[in-house]
């Protein structure tokens, strides 16, 4: 095969200042480190429609919609990005240096470990919407996917290699998807070699693991890491232990993306990859509606419509856009765009706040109630959804209401703090998801304030019942303690309402009048 068939880019060679940077012709064929006005204007797509397309009859406008797909402004979050993914990049391939004697070793020798402590990895979370996937997909396109270098190093290098995680969360999975992208990328076979059902899962990473080092892969980026949760048993654990292998013992950098909810699997499985990691991780959070960013992002987007006639951006519009999109940006664009489609529909040819709400509530259902939670600003609301769950909630609500939170200063009473503890410790053997049950516990107490410390667990269990947590598993164990409690604090006559409350137990008067029927 030759490789000037598959169009891969031969590579050239940039003179580097850094010092750990010099001779090492896998950093030196990458592009220059770029300024980050000059990473602004390469990723900014902002301008949509000229005046000619706007003349258009109207069929053809309906086409043009489709380049808000398009639409791209980078924000603050994506330069950081840019950065920590630049630095990413040359930091993994210092210890892999092509005329160092112990790196080319390595690729022969499975036992060396070229890894040094320049090598770091991190992880983006952020709300759905919010742009990760777009955001990094952008700057890897910066890069040239696939490096050829010629004599004297021979070898092609793959500079970024992105994969999302399967919906199964199977090792076996990605490993498979792995080898067919690199197929697709330089036209090699390892999808038939490695990737058959004949191979063990302990093979393919074997194999994955070579193949990484023998194409010196700079960044794996592996999104939806999320789907690790529908996952169970140690296939989660054993699929994050082979990422942290990658980083620590072979020096590859990954890049983990996922939503709010892939919080309790990089927090559980990637805590030795956190503690050295020295580029920090990135929690992409919904925009406040005072944000300046959200502002220029709004009125940036308002620039490009296609109407017949120029509606201008009011205060009441914007305030209204916020409402309906609570700072998310695709939703932003999907209710813009939609808004102009339903105005060429009727052929009002102009945008206005009556026509705004009426897409948001007929065409935007789906997502109606995670706007509604993140709206209504309460914490119980929010929690119902993992995936807008921010990573500090009491700061998170506490920065849109402006004001620190009540309930924080009230949980810090003596008294609520004396029950707060007494109902985690009765909670903590139930392994539920901690963040969550202490944000629950905090609310009930808040709410009850002059309940017993029974009548407060029950509420609880209610809750916690309502936030999909293991009902079985909480039925089984606070049933006992319920039961002591109510002893201790009611006359018995009270304890039996309780736990038919709490559905623990059914009403006998239902049962009879159930044999009836």
């Amino acid at each position: 095969m030759k490789i000037e068939e598959q169009n891969l880019t031969v590579a050239t060679y940039f003179k580097q200042d850094i010092k750990e940077y010099e001779g090492n012709p896998f950093i030196e064929a990458l592009p220059e480190i770029k300024s980050q006005s000059s990473v602004y204007d390469t990723l900014n797509k902002t301008i949509l429609f000229t005046d000619l397309d706007r003349s258009l009859p109207l069929e053809h406008r309906y086409h043009l919609i489709l380049r808000f797909s398009t639409f791209f402004q980078p924000i603050s979050a994506t330069l950081d990005l840019e950065r920590k993914l630049s630095m990413l990049l040359r930091s993994g391939y210092i210890s892999r240096n092509p005329y160092n004697k112990i790196a080319n070793l390595s690729l022969y020798d499975r036992n060396i470990n070229t890894s040094t402590v320049f090598t770091k990895s991190f992880s983006l979370m952020g709300f759905p919407g919010m742009g990760k996937s777009r955001n990094i997909e952008s700057v890897l396109s910066m890069y040239s996917q696939v490096l050829v270098h010629r004599s004297p190093v021979n070898r092609l290098q793959i500079v970024w290699l992105k994969l999302n995680c399967p919906h199964d969360g199977s090792l076996k999975t990605l490993c498979i998807s792995f080898f067919k992208e690199i197929d697709n990328l330089i036209g090699t076979d390892y999808s038939y070699k490695f990737g058959n059902n004949r191979v063990s899962v302990s093979a393919m990473v074997t194999h994955m693991a070579h193949l990484s080092k023998i194409h010196v892969i700079g960044v794996l980026v592996i999104d939806e890491i999320q789907h690790l949760l529908s996952k169970r048993g140690g296939s989660t654990e054993q699929m994050m232990n082979f990422f942290v292998t990658l980083t620590n013992s072979i020096g590859i950098p990954t890049l983990l993306i996922g939503t709010m909810s892939a919080k309790s699997i990089l927090q559980k499985d990637l805590r030795q990859a956190r503690r050295s990691s020295g580029l920090g991780d990135l929690v992409w959070e919904n925009f406040n509606s005072d944000d300046e960013e959200w502002d220029a992002i709004v009125e940036t987007l308002w620039q490009n419509q296609i109407t017949r006639e120029y509606t201008p951006l009011t205060p009441q519009i914007k305030k209204l856009l916020y409402e309906e999109t609570q700072g998310i940006i695709d939703i932003l664009i999907k209710l813009f765009w939609l808004t102009q489609c339903r105005s060429m529909e009727l052929g009002i040819e102009k945008l206005n706040v009556k026509l705004i709400k009426a897409v948001s509530h007929e065409d935007l259902k789906l997502v109606k109630p995670f706007i509604g939670a993140l709206k209504s600003n309460n914490e119980k609301e929010i929690i119902k959804y993992n995936d807008i769950l921010p990573l500090d909630i009491k700061e998170y609500i506490s920065n849109r209401k402006g004001k620190p939170l009540k309930i924080i200063s009230e949980a810090k009473g003596q008294k609520n703090i004396s029950k707060f503890q007494e109902i985690m410790n009765y909670l903590q053997p139930l392994n539920l998801d901690l963040y969550k049950t202490e944000i629950i516990v905090k609310s009930c107490l808040y709410e009850n304030k002059n309940a017993t410390l029974a009548e407060v667990l029950k509420i609880v269990v209610s809750e916690l019942m309502e936030n999909k947590q293991p009902i079985k598993t909480i039925k089984t164990v606070i049933y006992t303690e319920i039961l002591k409690l109510a002893k201790e604090e009611d006359a018995p006559e009270k304890i039996h309402k309780y736990l038919i409350d709490a559905k623990f137990i059914s009403n006998p008067f239902d049962d009879f009048m159930g044999d009836k029927l």
